[in-house]
């Protein structure tokens, strides 16, 4: 992952934009074990409880790990490469965390093995299209991925569920894929 100091971001008490509930609706989520990669504080994580799901979550920052304790639920603190996770997990959630990842084939490949047969893998990222390059700052430059790349890295079968527009960071796209 790159070099981010999570602690220091938590600790100023860091607020990241909620997946919304017509997002999750629009999922169709299924079966009972969620897996939330890059939890942060469990927000998203306190969502899939409430609609019924047994909650796992990792993040590098031990303090939002703290703070993501506070609910029922498995959490770890470290990164999710070394992670020791078993089981699997009928959705995993990689929310806002792709564009941090280093070598993000190896990632996605490791949250593939975790998927149980009929699981899902729900990516949320701020993306870049490369027409538009000039006009992206710095910021949003630093938290996306640009769409071709994002592309090349899914497996086939993936599709876009949903694509906002956010005036702080320009779109924000969720997309699923299956094992």
């Amino acid at each position: 992952m790159n070099k981010i100091d999570w602690n220091q971001s938590y600790n100023n008490n860091a607020k990241f934009t909620p997946v919304s509930e017509i997002v999750l609706d629009k999922l169709k989520l299924r079966g009972k074990q969620a897996l939330d990669i890059g939890c942060g504080t469990g927000d998203l994580l306190r969502q899939l409880a409430a609609r019924g799901f047994d909650i796992t979550g990792v993040d590098l920052s031990s303090v939002a790990i703290e703070k993501a304790k506070e609910q029922p639920g498995t959490f770890i603190a470290g990164d999710f490469m070394d992670a020791d996770l078993s089981g699997s997990y009928d959705v995993i959630f990689i929310n806002k965390v792709l564009a941090f990842v280093d070598d993000k084939k190896a990632f996605l490949n490791k949250a593939r093995s975790l998927l149980s047969p009929e699981g899902k893998i729900v990516i949320i990222t701020p993306v870049l299209h490369e027409e538009y390059k000039s006009k992206y700052s710095q910021r949003l430059k630093n938290i996306s991925i640009g769409i071709a790349e994002l592309k090349k890295l899914l497996p086939a079968g993936w599709s876009e569920v949903d694509l906002r527009y956010f005036d702080d960071y320009g779109h924000e796209l969720t997309l699923e894929l299956y094992k």
